[in-house]
């Protein structure tokens, strides 16, 4: 799966389930990848809600850019999440509910 190509939008917020294999994973235990978070929207919350293998929903978050700093917000989770930006190496995260703040203003 890693060597498909994903084209995203500059600020796109993507879940990317942890585990490669089967299809059938908890698609919200993973990695939410921002990309090109400058062209996020000042202060507009980016909603993403994650599926779990049934349909139902599973876990929903919120992305918010504020200056140069991103406030990622778990409101529904119940795996362990983080947060990534490009494609670069997750920053920090949590399990369940919480949130974090990326960049500049921590």
């Amino acid at each position: 799966m890693r060597s498909v190509p994903v084209l995203a939008r500059p600020g796109a917020v993507i879940p990317f389930g942890a585990r490669e294999d089967p299809f059938d994973h908890d698609f919200a235990d993973g990695v939410l990848r921002v990309f090109a978070p400058e062209a996020l929207p000042e202060g507009v919350d980016r909603v993403v809600t994650v599926p779990s293998p049934t349909g139902e929903v599973a876990a929903v978050f919120t992305v918010r850019r504020s200056g140069s700093a991103l406030l990622a917000t778990a409101v529904q989770s119940t795996g362990a999440w983080s947060v990534a930006v490009g494609t670069g190496e997750a920053v920090s995260g949590g399990r369940g509910p919480g949130t974090v703040r990326w960049g500049a203003a921590r």
